[in-house]
Order: structure tokens, then sequence, then C-alpha cells
């Protein structure tokens, strides 16, 4: 019988806290960067502050200006799985559709 390709490492750890940052334009609401922080149980839970001087400190390695950039941080982890823009009027993270590739996006 063949081993399956996917094995798993053993118990998985429970999670205590997370932090998803988005970085986003204010006009837009599109994000530039998305960064996610996940303290296991034990370990140390960084605060909101942390989360996003890290968030900041990644995107600055990748772009040139953040200064225009607004933050919005949440403790929902599905906001870290699908793409999301941020609504400039709320503030509300808003799930974009997923296309399939080769597929256009459709624009609103």
């Amino acid at each position: 019988m063949a081993k399956p390709l996917v094995q798993t490492a053993g118990r998985s750890r429970e999670v205590a806290d997370v932090k998803v940052v988005a970085l986003y334009e204010p006009d837009t609401g599109n994000v530039v960067h998305m960064h996610t922080v996940v303290a296991f149980k034990g370990g140390r839970i960084l605060s909101e502050k942390e989360a996003i001087e890290e968030a900041y400190k990644q995107a600055g390695r990748l772009s040139q200006d953040l200064s225009t950039l607004k933050t919005k941080v949440s403790s929902n982890y599905a906001h870290a799985l699908r793409p999301h823009r941020i609504d400039p009027k709320s503030g509300d993270f808003i799930s974009l559709a997923l296309h399939k590739i080769g597929e256009p996006r459709q624009t609103r």
C-alpha cells in the first residue's frame, strides 16, 4: 500500500491568537499588503502595535512609499485566507470573488 503524499507532523497546536493586518489605499480600499501573525498556546502574543509595525517592516521590503496607506487589523483568520479589500466608508473587510485561471476578472 502506497503512503500518502501528505502526512501530518503529529498533533496540531492550539491557536491562542490571530492578527491579520491589511495595509490599504484609503481612497480605493485596495489592499497593498497583508500580514498575518499567529500565536500558538504557550507562545508570546504580539500586541496590535507590534503586528502593525511588523506588517510595515515586511511591506517596506517590497514597496517604495507606504506613508499614504492606512491599516485595518482583524482577528478573523478567514480574512487572511481569501483576497479582500477594505470598504473606505465603513472600514470593513470585503471578500473579493475568486476567478478561474485564464478567465478575465470582472471589474466594477
